[in-house]
């Protein structure tokens, strides 16, 4: 009893002897195996994103009346994606720019209606479109969402003049256009107004083009 009342004491009057408790550590954040690489990767695809380039391609545009202008648009546009038949077989693909040599639009599509006091208003859009590639091939592409080529703009020593393969007609309740084109029986037509883009074709020197800017 005496000598466990000479060490409480003891331990008492001398605390640095006591060992010291050190704090518990902040919990780390568990890392999964190979986050570290996702995360690269996101950023990576993030970065190449903002790094896309943008580059003149020279065209020759057909309007609809048989106008014809050149010059250079500027597009980020890399590839476009398709949709075609081969032996009854449907397949998708994707074309580099750099393959194409002609876009034709084979006809529109009436989309959407607005009433108004005159008749009915209507947007004509691309609807089938024919691709033709460099090796001679020809794709059918279904309209021309999502690519540069429903507004145009064209730039040439005359200047900038902004060109579209689509347009806004109004069919008078008499059944007569504005635009002045004959009836038709669907929601579909070959002819078009006489400002619109009907082919656009590619130059070759547009692959001379992409390997200066590379």
């Amino acid at each position: 009893m005496k000598l466990a009342l000479f060490f409480l004491i003891f331990f008492v009057l001398n605390p640095s002897r006591v060992p010291a408790i050190d704090e518990p550590a902040s919990p780390r954040e568990p890392s999964v195996p190979g986050s570290e690489k996702v995360e690269k990767s996101k950023s990576n695809k993030k970065s190449s994103s903002k790094d896309k380039k943008i580059r003149s391609i020279p065209i020759k545009i057909l309007l609809c009346d048989g106008r014809h202008a050149s010059g250079q648009i500027e597009t980020a546009l890399d590839e476009i994606s398709l949709h075609h038949e081969k032996d009854g077989i449907r397949y998708e693909k994707v074309l580099s720019l750099n393959e194409l040599t002609r876009i034709r639009i084979l006809n529109w599509k009436r989309d959407g209606q607005k009433k108004t006091k005159e008749g009915m208003s209507y947007q004509f859009n691309p609807s089938r479109v024919e691709i033709t590639s460099t090796s001679k091939e020809y794709f059918i592409l279904k309209g021309l969402d999502k690519t540069d080529f429903q507004r145009i703009q064209l730039k040439n020593k005359n200047g900038v003049a902004y060109l579209y393969t689509y347009w806004l007609d109004l069919q008078y309740n008499t059944g007569k256009w504005y635009s002045g084109l004959p009836p038709i029986e669907t929601d579909f037509r070959e002819d078009c107004h006489q400002d619109v883009v009907r082919t656009i074709e590619f130059s070759p020197s547009q692959n001379e083009s992409k390997a200066s800017d590379e």
